[in-house]
């Protein structure tokens, strides 16, 4: 049989207060159709050729998996990660 690669993802847990933000899969997926997860997803080869400009506290993070964090959390749940970030709304 042969192997098949992992790809690589990126996901995030929005914590606000006492509160965890999911989200539930579409039911029509083929891959884990109406479950809950957080939100994230693969890595993009163009996630790699895109400008990061979080700030210091993702200091660590691999800029290409930043960039896919960005870019997925505006497509799944439409939050702007840099705006959150430039008006002090994200703690780390």
């Amino acid at each position: 049989m042969a192997e098949i690669p992992i790809r690589a993802a990126v996901t995030v847990v929005l914590h606000c207060q006492d509160e965890i933000f999911v989200v539930r899969r579409n039911p029509a997926l083929t891959s884990f159709p109406g479950y809950w997860a957080f939100p994230g997803g693969k890595i993009d080869p163009e996630d790699a050729l895109a400008p990061v400009r979080i700030g210091a506290w993702c200091d660590g993070i691999e800029p290409t998996a930043l960039q896919a964090l960005v870019r997925e959390l505006r497509e799944e749940v439409s939050l702007d990660l840099d705006a959150a970030v430039s008006e002090g709304e994200v703690e780390a």
